[in-house]
């Protein structure tokens, strides 16, 4: 189970290598954010375990996504002159990362693993939304 996501990645890192013309990279972000998002929530709910694995390649492939548009993103609407300092506070989400660890294995003790799956997935989808609502400069973004 846990290689399920790691295969997912490479997929998507393949597939985003391979794209040369891809457009609207911050609806890409926010779309696979989204579907981050939704395949966790929908891991909470299957007792299956093909469809859990086909689910966690899909997480996988969805967060590689996320973190290569999101580097790219940044990489190409930053000033060069601001683009150190941009990047290094971006780095910040590396020490943030374990705290979201520690709250979710506090909410699996509390409840249970699908319990919490299905909290983080929900929170990651409507985040994703509200982004996507909202900030409407992201979400039009065109970066060639």
């Amino acid at each position: 189970m846990v290689a399920a996501p790691g295969g997912g990645a490479v997929i998507a890192t393949m597939v985003i290598a391979s794209l040369t013309a891809m457009r609207r990279k911050g609806l890409v972000l926010l779309a696979a954010v989204f579907c981050l998002g939704v395949s966790l929530a929908l891991i909470a709910l299957t007792h299956s375990f093909p469809l859990t694995i086909a689910l966690l390649v899909v997480a996988g492939g969805a967060q590689m996504t996320y973190t290569t548009m999101n580097q790219t993103v940044l990489q190409l609407t930053t000033p060069p002159e601001y683009r150190g300092r941009v990047l290094g506070i971006y780095m910040l989400n590396q020490g943030i990362f374990p705290l979201g660890s520690v709250l979710v294995g506090l909410l699996t003790d509390l409840t249970d693993v699908h319990v919490a799956f299905a909290v983080m997935g929900c929170t990651v989808a409507l985040i994703a939304a509200a982004f996507t609502w909202r900030a409407t400069r992201l979400r039009d973004l065109v970066v060639s």
